[in-house]
């Protein structure tokens, strides 16, 4: 079966889901508009953990050669997902999943754009998929990194979110 993986990288607003994902967006789009020249610094997006960004996010530094470095990775998508990329470079990773992950970064990076993807959950029991964040944004050195904002829909809401399409058709 093939990965389902979508990546949209406008109209951001109608592919986030709620919660967390959309108040990182909005706190991203205000430090946009407050230096439009710049990207935001990783700092600045990061600026308190009310958000519980730590536990679902990655941070990725693009390497000279194109790859990516996870420098970060959450405490929750490694327990989901059972394993850690921390300290890994994305293309360590085998299979669809990360060959979409790379395309998705390869994207963000090239367009210096926020993107949203929507993919399947192959690594996680539970998890029927996730929506993810994606963030350019300047590193201390003032250096293009990635940041990301993951967020699992249980098998349980996607049905129960499917059940309700069909009653609502």
């Amino acid at each position: 079966m093939p990965l389902y993986a979508q990546i949209f990288d406008s109209d951001l607003e109608n592919h986030l889901g709620s919660g967390r994902t959309r108040a990182l967006y909005s706190r991203y789009q205000r430090l946009l508009a407050e230096e439009p020249t710049e990207l935001p610094h990783i700092n600045a997006v990061c600026a308190d953990d009310c958000l519980g960004l730590e536990d679902w996010s990655c941070r990725l530094m693009l390497l000279p050669d194109g790859d990516y470095l996870y420098t970060s990775y959450g405490r929750e998508l490694a327990k989901l997902t059972g394993f850690t990329m921390l300290g890994s470079r994305i293309s360590s990773g085998s299979g669809s999943a990360f060959g979409f992950f790379r395309q998705s970064y390869a994207r963000a990076a090239a367009s210096r754009r926020p993107l949203v993807t929507h993919s399947a959950a192959v690594f996680a029991a539970g998890i029927a998929s996730w929506i993810r964040l994606v963030l350019p944004v300047r590193d201390d050195a003032g250096h293009l990194s990635l940041f990301t904002l993951s967020k699992p829909i249980y098998q349980a809401q996607a049905m129960i979110g499917s059940l309700m399409q069909v009653i609502d058709d």
